[in-house]
């Protein structure tokens, strides 16, 4: 209205007025009203009315958009999935004969507690030594275990000494997130291996990794029998037969017997380890399928 009438009283003075925005509009007015006299105070009061109202009009609308905005964000970071949180890792063997040490001749067994929504991880071990990680396992936060072959996490092994230790830690990703265990001990594990060439004689080598190579002239000691009862993984006592006892150096030891023994009586032979630490050893049998009549011995 006020553009119209200072178009009707000088068309070329009013030009200068258009494209002007309400404030610089109030600003030229401010200026020129007691001199032109083409604008009076109500005219100019009318303007100025109109800016305020323009102003708090524009601040009530960023108002209300960033209070949209803020509960727009606030709403995705609550509807969001949160990362479970893990806690009270454990590892151990999954074999009950190490004692809930770990041992690296065994599967391993990790464990943990979660809090929060159940949801699926991608858990993997890894060697503090030498940075080396397993493949990762998917498994559901709830579940709370989770069972690592020992084919799936052989190498990371670094050190192999008889009496080593590698450090071990656990990691597990989410959406969102990841979870880190502390460091485990995990133990370098000897396997005594029962072999045999002829039904007169029993062979006995202390192996790591399948091999003597780190256990040169190892000297072990245990019994060597045949069980009517095998011992219980509890602890519980068995009975047998004695066929030697004593100690037993590497490569290989020879043990001559006083008798052949039967099919069944090698089916039943084992060596009873009698050294220290003995959650560390395991072993293993390999006999000719025509002394046992068996297609596999373990």
């Amino acid at each position: 209205m006020i553009i119209t009438r200072l178009r009707a009283r000088d068309q070329q003075a009013s030009q200068q007025y258009e494209g002007l925005n309400p404030t610089q509009l109030l600003q030229r007015l401010r200026l020129e009203a007691l001199n032109t006299g083409l604008v009076n105070q109500q005219d100019y009061l009318l303007l100025r009315r109109a800016l305020q109202h323009q102003f708090w009009l524009t601040v009530g609308v960023y108002s209300g958009t960033t209070i949209l905005v803020s509960l727009a964000v606030t709403a995705l970071f609550e509807l969001a999935p949160r990362p479970p949180r893990l806690r009270d890792w454990d590892l151990k063997s999954a074999n009950k004969e190490a004692d809930n040490h770990a041992v690296d001749v065994d599967d391993l067994l990790l464990s943990w507690k979660a809090d929060g929504c159940p949801q699926e991880i991608e858990v993997y071990l890894a060697n503090l030594q030498n940075n080396a990680r397993t493949r990762s396992i998917r498994v559901i936060s709830s579940d709370e275990h989770v069972i690592f072959p020992t084919t799936f996490y052989r190498q990371l092994l670094v050190n192999r000494d008889p009496n080593g230790v590698n450090h071990i830690i656990a990691k597990a990703a989410s959406i969102g997130g990841y979870a880190a265990s502390p460091s485990f001990d995990l133990y370098v594990g000897i396997t005594i291996l029962i072999n045999t060439d002829g039904a007169d004689h029993v062979r006995l080598s202390a192996l790591i990794d399948n091999s003597t190579e780190n256990l040169p002239k190892f000297v072990f000691q245990g019994i060597l029998v045949t069980w009517n009862q095998a011992p219980s993984p509890e602890g519980g006592g068995g009975a047998g037969t004695m066929v030697a006892e004593g100690f037993f150096r590497n490569p290989q030891a020879r043990v001559n017997l006083d008798a052949p023994l039967g099919q069944d009586e090698w089916r039943r032979l084992a060596f009873a380890y009698a050294g220290d630490e003995a959650w560390r050893v395991r072993q293993d049998k390999k006999i000719p399928l025509e002394l046992t009549g068996d297609k596999l011995v373990k």
